[in-house]
C-alpha cells in the first residue's frame, strides 16, 4: 500500500503507512528504504539520513541502501561521505547507471574531475540516453581542460538534443574557455 501511495505522489499517506509497518516489522529492509524516499520528498533530510543509516545497518549487502544514503548525504552537502556511500553501492551493483551519474556529480563537487569523468562515462556506457551523464562528461572534460574531448562529447550531445538550454550553455562556455 505504501509503495502505491509513493507511485501516485501521495507522500504523506505513504509515510504514514511505512511508519505503521515499521512498528510491526522493524527488521524489514524495504521499510527504511521507502522511508528515505518519503522523507526526501517532504524535505525532511535529517529523518531521511536516520532512515538511510538504518537501512545500511539492516542490509549492508544491499546496494539500494548505500545508494539512498549517498543521495541523502548529497542533499546535506556531505560530499566525501556521499562518495563513500555511492562507491559502496557501485561495488555491490556495478551495472546500475544512475549510481555512476550521482557519483560523477559528487566527484565534480570534490574537484575530482578525472574521477567524475570516469563515472559519467560509465553511466553513459550503461545508459546511452542518460543526458545528465553526457553533459557531465562535457563538464568534466572542460574542467580538465581537455578541449578536444569536450568538443567531441558536446557534439554527440548536440546531435541528440540540439535545442536543450544546457547544451547551448555548455557550448558557449566551451567557446569562451577554449580561447587563449
Amino acid at each position: 500500500l505504501g509503495t502505491a501511495y509513493l507511485e501516485t505522489s501521495e507522500t504523506l499517506d505513504a509515510l504514514r503507512v511505512f511508519l505503521q509497518a515499521d512498528k510491526i516489522n522493524p527488521n524489514n529492509l524495504s521499510i527504511p528504504i521507502n522511508l528515505v524516499t518519503c522523507y526526501l520528498r517532504l524535505h525532511r533530510v535529517e529523518d531521511a539520513l536516520r532512515a538511510s543509516d538504518r537501512a545500511v545497518n539492516l542490509g549492508p549487502e544491499v546496494w539500494e541502501a548505500h545508494y539512498n544514503r549517498g543521495v541523502v548525504l548529497m542533499e546535506l552537502n556531505r560530499w566525501e561521505d556521499a562518495r563513500e556511500s555511492l562507491l559502496a553501492a557501485v561495488n555491490l551493483e556495478p551495472t546500475e547507471p544512475g549510481v555512476y551519474g550521482h557519483l560523477g556529480d559528487v566527484c565534480m563537487r570534490l574537484d575530482r574531475h578525472a574521477e567524475g569523468r570516469i563515472h559519467f562515462e560509465d553511466a553513459a556506457r550503461r545508459w546511452p540516453e542518460y543526458l545528465p551523464a553526457r553533459l557531465g562528461i562535457v563538464d568534466a572534460c572542460m574542467e580538465l581542460r581537455d578541449w578536444n574531448a569536450a568538443a567531441v562529447a558536446l557534439e554527440a550531445v548536440r546531435k541528440r538534443v540540439p535545442d536543450d538550454p544546457r547544451v547551448i550553455k555548455l557550448s558557449e562556455q566551451l567557446s569562451e574557455r577554449r580561447q587563449p
